[in-house]
């Protein structure tokens, strides 16, 4: 979405990928709305049955996620402070941007290409952190978070989603056959701005192999990056293709 948003901007001296996640998602949705009216369809399954739902979505309904600085100090740099309670270090969190995320993105793909471990969390974190008791050396960084206690963990990654600014994509809806009680985020699927059936398709496909083959939950797919999403399919079908050839092998 970086050309959309690029499209929109009426200053031209700013960069997409530079904006927080929260900015972009605000552009996008309103984008939608001037485009093609805010009454958005999409059909999602059941948590429970699997059923198939179609659910009318008003996007002039959905609002701004509730902020909560009651746990940190916010510095003049706008980062923000927060001591950790097991380790007892203060940790300078910033908020990551769309350059951060694109160059995770890139280490990701140059550590797969050059058979290196993939860091995950880790390189998330160390992403997410500034600095460690004031210290910014990425080397101290990367090693505290390595060794992080999962209680700090816990608390850090809670900190880092009260701070974020976003919109709440949170929406609820009983389900047509089994009337459970659903809840799940707004996607950006492929109807958002009008693509096909086709393409819905083949994301669902992409969907259904990552959710079988990589323990990951249905609506952590869809919040995904589309090209993150496309990554990780890409990576899975070169592992599984690695094997089969040291099978053949032996």
């Amino acid at each position: 979405f970086d050309k959309l948003i690029e499209s929109i901007l009426v200053s031209k001296s700013i960069n997409p990928v530079s904006l927080l996640s929260g900015d972009r998602n605000a552009l996008l949705i309103n984008a939608r709305k001037n485009a093609y009216g805010p009454d958005y369809v999409i059909q999602v399954p059941c948590q429970q049955c699997f059923t198939m739902n179609k659910i009318n979505l008003d996007l002039n309904d959905i609002g701004e996620k509730k902020t909560d600085y009651s746990n940190v100090e916010v510095t003049s740099s706008g980062t923000f402070l927060l001591k950790l309670p097991k380790s007892g270090v203060v940790i300078e969190i910033k908020l990551l941007t769309g350059q951060d995320e694109k160059e995770m993105e890139a280490q990701a793909q140059q550590r797969t290409k050059h058979n290196l471990p993939e860091e995950g969390v880790t390189g998330r974190y160390s992403k997410m952190i500034a600095s460690i008791n004031g210290n910014a050396d990425p080397i101290v960084i990367k090693q505290f978070v390595s060794n992080m206690p999962i209680i700090d963990s816990r608390i850090f990654r809670k900190a880092y989603l009260d701070l974020m600014p976003d919109i709440d994509f949170v929406y609820k809806y009983p389900c047509r056959d089994c009337s459970h009680a659903n809840e799940g985020g707004v996607p950006f699927t492929g109807d958002f701005f009008g693509l096909t059936s086709k393409y819905m398709d083949g994301v669902y496909e992409a969907l259904f192999v990552l959710k079988m083959h990589g323990g990951w939950g249905f609506f952590e797919l869809y919040a995904l990056p589309i090209r993150l999403r496309d990554w990780f399919v890409k990576r899975l079908t070169n592992h599984f293709s690695e094997i089969n050839k040291a099978s053949t092998k032996n």
